[in-house]
């Protein structure tokens, strides 16, 4: 009996407790659902959050295969995002109002000029373009700004070095190239012939076939270049520096 009045008076308890629990959401001010709303606006500020980190490390250049061909690890990887986090948490929304400034202004510009173009302009819209590409020259100034304090923020306290490789990357990413070739200088003539290069390789692998001797001696020659090595073994942690960028851009 001793046993069972406990038993009893443990459920009384637990009941009287998720009663108060029930009345506390139903008799606050607008019900359940402004319980249920306070989570969300932090839900959604961490998600905003995520997305322009992800933005500014991509504007920056910051993405894993560049990382890992500079020569960062996971844990450096890691550690250049953080710093980046944190210049976010300062000036986050006015690295995206510039990013969204500039697109706008962008899309503005390539509207009225593809208008003009077709001879379907306006003496108004004549006007209208050239205020537009005022506004789109003060919006990449900005945008550039913006990136530029994202790339300062990254690369603080890293070697000269890997700064150096970094820069090349962003410089010649245009090229969309293998990252191991992207950390040399070239000139528009090396970077077409060793695209071509590439080109035919990957078509000679395809098809079972071989190089020509002259492309395979190119190839060889450029694969041996000191740059592109050192980018290469970095790359060879791609893998675990991909996961470290991903786990910190993931919104939890």
């Amino acid at each position: 009996m001793h046993r069972r009045a406990f038993a009893l008076r443990h459920v009384a308890s637990l009941v009287a407790g998720t009663s108060a629990l029930v009345a506390a959401v139903y008799f606050a001010p607008n019900g359940p659902a402004a319980v249920a709303h306070t989570a969300m606006p932090a839900k959604r500020s961490a998600v905003g959050a995520k997305h322009t980190l992800r933005e500014a490390l991509s504007s920056a250049g910051f993405m894993p295969a560049s990382l890992a061909a500079s020569g960062l690890n996971e844990t450096a990887a890691t550690a250049l995002i953080t710093r980046v986090e944190d210049h976010l948490n300062g000036d986050g929304s006015g690295f995206q109002a510039a990013i969204n400034a500039y697109r706008t202004a962008s899309r503005q510009v390539k509207a009225l000029e593809a208008k003009v173009q077709s001879g379907k302009a306006t003496t108004e819209d004549t006007a209208t373009l050239a205020t537009a590409r005022t506004t789109l020259a003060t919006a990449t100034a900005n945008r550039d700004n913006a990136i530029a304090a994202v790339i300062s923020s990254g690369q603080q306290g890293l070697d000269a070095s890997i700064i150096a490789v970094l820069t090349k990357l962003r410089q010649n990413k245009a090229w969309d190239l293998p990252s191991q070739y992207l950390v040399v200088t070239r000139t528009d003539a090396e970077w077409l012939k060793l695209r071509d290069a590439l080109a035919i390789q990957r078509s000679a692998t395809s098809s079972g076939t071989s190089v020509d001797s002259d492309t395979a001696q190119f190839l060889l020659s450029t694969n041996a270049d000191m740059a592109v090595v050192a980018a290469q073994i970095g790359l060879s942690n791609l893998a675990a520096v991909e996961a470290a960028w991903d786990a910190a851009v993931s919104a939890e």
